[in-house]
């Protein structure tokens, strides 16, 4: 078996715009890097909407509960989805994008080459962010097939400069203008597009350690906010929009279209209960809804499912499945990034005292704002919202408040979801109760992805080296910009109605 981290290692396919296919699919002498980009961008997304929401992520930062087989959401988690996103990550869209970077310098195709940067970096991010030392510097270095495990502070230090790398490649009058646009899933070749999610990304690494290397934090986001090239509305967001054809629905659709198991989470119903918020019915199905279409019955009843729950599961009809626009539309987007996110960084930087142009009120309010707009919410339903007693901004609890008004906000993103639970403790509910089924009593929420198995074999040294300190899988060593002391409680929510 070729080893993951291996060039030999690389997968092909054709995506949407997708429509950039091969002469012979079956038999391609080579592939033009603009088709590579577009199947590690589908890829990478797919991916993050698919094996590591659905088994992880969007059910360990409790957006969603399941209803059915919920060992994931006892944080027992399944060895070969690990594996999966683990090794794909590495041997498909990582191995694909570094072809693609390639093979744009080798044909002098700066702005293919600043894309492919791009993507790399988010992927990497994401990778670290859920396994925190990962193999980066040595992953695609030819024969090593025992890569080392870079430091998490190291990496995101390579992070920050690869997204600056990608900016400055960024050539409106280059010869590849006119040839991105045929396999940019993302923005359809749109330059400014790119540029400003580079430099969106940047504030999302600089907020990520902000706990940790406040220096580093507070200087990058300041000179990017005078810079000015950023997310400026939900035109902006970065996202892939999927298709009404089969090949490519949205991955919580694919997964929902014929089977049942998943629910809004009893944590995500009860904050947005307790705050009117007019997202309810967009982000939850009540509890006579048809599933998945149809008309609702008369009721408006919304009950969410707890994570962690005992027994096999409840019926169906009396928990409150995922919306049907997030959980049952084929074509539904998939949100990478958000202007709505950029709003709530720039709300904690102010929050902070750094210089970011504006008041954390301000942006905490247009974070807000952004989120519910593009859920469809009306301008006078977000008025109102903004001046209920729990969410009208208090400076005593700006804090929480921006932590929890991100969380819902980042709602279907798993990954993001996850890694402001553990940095920022926010919602506190989700920290202040253990599982009712838990399978690691008293150690509460996961602080990372485990590593795969097959690490222990392949790559023993380096493996145990970035191990050390970690017990039970996923506790013991929290990830490097996770500076937060208080972990869960105990039994606090034990037995809740």
């Amino acid at each position: 078996m070729d080893n993951i981290y291996s060039p030999n290692n690389m997968a092909l396919s054709c995506t949407e715009k997708f429509e950039v296919l091969n002469t012979n699919p079956n038999s391609p002498v080579d592939v033009p890097a603009i088709n590579i980009f577009a199947n590690a961008a589908w890829r990478s997304v797919y991916r993050e909407g698919y094996t590591m929401a659905l088994h992880g992520v969007s059910l360990w930062c409790q957006h969603f509960a399941k209803v059915q087989y919920l060992d994931e959401d006892r944080y027992a988690y399944r060895e070969d989805n690990i594996n999966s996103n683990w090794e794909n990550s590495y041997s498909a869209e990582l191995m694909d994008l570094k072809i693609v970077i390639d093979k744009a310098q080798e044909d002098g195709f700066p702005n293919l080459e600043a894309m492919g940067r791009i993507l790399k970096a988010r992927t990497f991010l994401r990778m670290t962010d859920l396994w925190g030392d990962i193999p980066y510097s040595e992953a695609f270095t030819g024969t090593n097939i025992t890569p080392a495990y870079d430091t998490q502070e190291s990496i995101y230090t390579d992070l920050i400069s690869e997204l600056k790398l990608a900016i400055s490649l960024i050539d409106a009058n280059a010869e590849d203008v006119s040839l991105i646009a045929s396999g940019d899933i993302i923005y359809d070749g749109d330059l400014a597009q790119w540029k400003k999610f580079a430099n969106s990304l940047l504030l999302r690494i600089y907020i990520h350690i902000s706990g940790v290397d406040p220096t580093t934090a507070q200087t990058g986001i300041e000179a990017i906010v005078t810079d000015g090239n950023i997310f400026s509305s939900n035109d902006d967001d970065a996202q892939l929009n999927w298709l009404s054809d089969k090949a490519y629905w949205n991955p919580l659709y694919e997964w929902n279209y014929e089977r049942t198991d998943y629910a809004a989470s009893k944590t995500l119903i009860d904050l947005l209960q307790d705050r009117s918020d007019p997202r309810l019915p967009i982000y939850a199905q009540d509890i006579d809804a048809d599933i998945g279409g149809g008309t609702d019955g008369v009721e408006t009843t919304y009950v969410g499912q707890i994570n962690g729950d005992t027994g096999s599961g409840p019926q169906i009809t009396t928990v409150s499945l995922i919306g049907k626009k997030p959980g049952y539309t084929s074509d539904q987007p998939q949100y990478m990034m958000t202007y709505a996110e950029v709003q709530f960084i720039l709300a904690e930087a102010a929050l902070n005292g750094w210089s970011v142009g504006g008041t954390a009120e301000s942006y905490y309010n247009a974070g807000i704002e952004a989120s519910m707009l593009k859920w469809g919410v009306t301008s006078a339903d977000v008025t109102t919202y903004l001046s209920h007693s729990l969410v009208a901004y208090d400076n005593t609890k700006a804090e929480e408040q921006i932590g929890t008004q991100k969380w819902l906000a980042l709602y279907t993103q798993g990954v993001e979801g996850f890694t402001e639970v553990r940095r920022t403790g926010y919602p506190a509910v989700i920290e202040s109760y253990e599982l009712p089924a838990t399978k690691y009593p008293g150690l509460g929420v996961p602080l990372r992805f485990p590593y795969p198995l097959s690490e222990s074999s392949r790559n023993a040294a380096n493996y145990n080296s970035a191990t050390a300190g970690i017990h039970d899988d996923m506790y013991g060593k929290p990830l490097w910009w996770d500076t937060r002391t208080t972990k869960a409680d105990g039994n606090a929510r034990l037995g809740i109605d």
